[in-house]
């Protein structure tokens, strides 16, 4: 019997593409001013304290993040303005995807599927 791959590889790989994908791109500017309301004040405390603690990560960047939180809302609502600019490193995109393609031939599960699969396809010619 021989291995067909499973979701969770295709995922994975999905999950790793969309990753470094990602890690190409560096933001130079990122401003935002918006104001959060809910219908429960503790869903607003929460949700500010998560961005709160997302700022954390960016504390040597060039990011501004200005929420003003609204805890006698009777609806839920975000609204505001964001401001961003970014950088594509090509080069960081090349080496990912020479990564990306290394990981994705020679992991054993997906390597047995895509060798079967290339194997199949050219002997039924």
């Amino acid at each position: 019997m021989r291995y067909k791959g499973t979701a969770a590889d295709v995922a994975i790989l999905l999950w790793r593409l969309m990753m470094r994908t990602l890690a190409s791109f560096s933001f130079k500017k990122l401003d935002i001013n918006a104001n959060i309301g809910m219908e429960k004040p503790e869903s607003v405390g929460f949700a500010y304290g998560v961005a709160e603690a997302v700022k954390v990560f960016f504390r040597n960047k060039k990011v501004a993040v200005k929420l003003k939180p609204d805890y006698k809302s009777t609806e839920n609502y975000l609204y505001g303005e964001m401001d961003f600019k970014v950088r594509f490193h090509i080069y960081k995109f090349i080496k990912n995807m020479m990564m990306f393609g290394y990981e994705a031939l020679w992991r054993k599960n997906l390597r047995n599927t895509l060798w079967s699969l290339i194997k199949n396809s050219l002997t039924k010619k």
